[in-house]
């Protein structure tokens, strides 16, 4: 019930909730936009996994190549080849590779940063996308998230 008389005042307990609460909701909005990104990606391609390239990637996936990751997200990871070209190791690309490898269930979710450092050397398949390198791991370190 309405009570007349002076407002109340938020304690620290309220202001502290009220930024978690704040936190929270920017990380689902960050959350929903890449996963929305990934979904268009996704219905644009057509394909429902990520192991087949698109028709226009057909034909430019190279020889496996070394490659050293330079940063690493939950959504992806960046790596570089001996010749400096950097690409990008998306998410979608790890928890595919986890899936078959048997580390985790099909539809388990996953921080890429748990499984791929800063330093891990790996031998991926190159493959040119019409804004980006894209490389797919032929194998994850053994060191990730179990």
């Amino acid at each position: 019930m309405y009570k007349p008389g002076e407002a109340l005042k938020p304690s620290a307990f309220h202001k502290k909730l009220a930024k978690v609460m704040a936190d929270m909701l920017s990380a689902v909005d960050e959350l929903a936009g890449d996963l929305a990104l990934e979904l268009e990606t996704l219905m644009a391609s057509g394909s429902t996994t990520v192991d087949e390239p698109r028709e226009s990637e057909r034909g430019n996936e190279q020889a496996v190549a070394q490659v050293k990751v330079v940063r690493s997200l939950p959504n992806y990871a960046l790596a570089a080849d001996t010749n400096g070209q950097r690409g990008l190791i998306p998410a979608l690309v790890v928890r595919d590779l986890l899936v078959k490898e048997g580390r985790i269930e099909a539809g388990d979710f996953i921080d890429v940063d748990d499984y791929l450092a800063v330093g891990d050397e790996l031998d991926v398949a190159v493959v040119e996308a019409d804004d980006a390198l894209i490389f797919h791991p032929a194998a994850l370190p053994a060191a990730g998230k179990q």
